[in-house]
């Protein structure tokens, strides 16, 4: 069976994919349109620019997912790369990939040890006020009807479930009141954090997310071509220490032509935009467990101070 790729995947309309029961067949035409998504390959390491609304692993009710499509990426290697990371399905950009157990394990390590500094560029609906700052609101995962699961805000960070959450954000350009394009660094992985901070803290829900927020709104039809509107949230930069070299290392994904075709039609201008200082990341900026360590630090000597004005 051969099915139609949805625009955001295919590279062009005629773009297809053939299926068995079970795992998509990989022929020439896919495997060349799989390598079109690598922006990096070394010995150890794949960087792809992952197309939104593809699943990185299986599950059920995914047909497909980047697991399925891995074989595409071997080259003149004896194994297939490996995940070490994830994305949410309708989130395009970044992920890496480890083309040896070894090369996963250390970036795996990594990720754990929150070295590894990262940058999303998205469209929101509102403006954040104010335009930059940080948020450290916790999160938790609420169990619905038939399976569903949806994050929350947790106020009580002593509650169980609670898992501490820490973005920050910038505003990179606005127009009036309406949308806003915004920088966001997340210094911690939870599940959904981008798109619950941005919803319930800044008020302020991407555009595309029909889950925390009104997805595509009835006012906005009219400026926006198509039905519907895919989450405009992109994975741009990711630096880490390349586990091979030891050198630190960055690398950058183009965003999808959705997310850069909707800032035009509200007429952001890109070009000012991307001079921000915090469009890009910086080699000085701090990965989250430096800043975690930092943090601890200034709270060590605040408590040291107060022993000696105490004395």
């Amino acid at each position: 069976m051969r099915i139609k790729l949805p625009s955001f995947l295919a590279q062009n309309e005629s773009s297809t994919i053939s299926y068995t029961a079970k795992k998509p067949v990989i022929d020439s035409e896919t495997r060349t349109l799989i390598r079109s998504w690598v922006i990096h390959k070394d010995d150890d390491i794949i960087v792809v620019n992952k197309p939104p609304g593809l699943s990185v692993q299986g599950g059920t009710k995914i047909k497909e997912s980047v697991d399925d499509y891995l074989s595409a990426l071997t080259y003149t290697a004896d194994e297939s790369p490996r995940l070490v990371h994830r994305l949410d399905k309708d989130v395009s950009g970044i992920l890496v990939l480890a083309r040896t157990k070894d090369i996963a394990r250390k970036l795996a390590e990594l990720w754990e040890e929150r070295e590894v500094k990262k940058l999303y560029w998205s469209v929101l609906i509102g403006v954040p006020q104010p335009s930059s700052g940080s948020i450290r609101k916790s999160l938790a995962l609420k169990k619905l009807a038939l399976g569903a699961e949806v994050v929350q805000l947790v106020e009580n960070e002593k509650t169980e479930k609670a898992k501490r959450a820490f973005t920050e954000y910038d505003t990179l350009a606005k127009s009036g009141t309406e949308v806003s394009f915004v920088a966001l660094r997340p210094h911690t992985g939870r599940k959904h954090q981008i798109r619950v901070h941005c919803s319930s803290v800044l008020g302020c829900p991407i555009l595309g997310d029909y889950k925390y927020g009104p997805g595509y709104p009835e006012n906005f039809r009219g400026f926006l071509p198509g039905k519907d509107v895919g989450l405009l949230l992109h994975a741009r930069e990711i630096s880490f220490k390349h586990p091979g070299t030891g050198n630190v290392v960055k690398f950058t994904a183009e965003p999808p032509k959705q997310l850069m075709k909707t800032l035009k039609t509200f007429g952001l201008n890109t070009t000012d935009a991307l001079k921000h200082p915090r469009a890009s990341l910086s080699a000085t900026e701090l990965s989250p467990a430096q800043l975690t360590k930092m943090k601890e630090l200034k709270k060590k000597q605040k408590q040291l101070q107060r022993i000696i004005d105490l004395k």
